[in-house]
């Protein structure tokens, strides 16, 4: 069997190629908001996520399941708002608060 030590190492270079226009920049802070729900089955749904002058991308996705995974308390429907910063490469920071949503109140209008 062969072995490609590097493999790794590639797949993270295409990723850079493909997206990295779109990675967050190193010491900007982005402001924005994430919507989750936590099911009693231990499922996690991000449901909604924007962040002023910041696209989507692998790294953002990332960072925003891992933040979520670091602060499930309970089942229900949270948000988040506040202000996201890549600190160092691989490092990110989500600098606000957590409140559990009314689940009522999500469907009023």
């Amino acid at each position: 069997m062969i072995i490609d030590a590097y493999a790794e190492r590639k797949e993270q270079q295409r990723i850079q190629d493909t997206w990295g226009h779109l990675a967050p920049k190193q010491g900007r802070s982005y402001k924005g908001y994430m919507i989750w729900a936590y099911g009693g089955w231990g499922d996690i749904i991000l449901l909604e996520a924007a962040f002023k002058n910041l696209d989507d991308s692998p790294w953002l996705f990332d960072a925003m399941q891992e933040y979520i995974g670091e602060n499930l308390s309970s089942e229900g429907i949270y948000k988040w708002e506040g202000c996201f910063e890549k600190v160092d490469e691989g490092c990110y920071c989500f600098g606000g608060k957590i409140k559990r949503l009314d689940f009522k109140s999500i469907f009023d209008n």
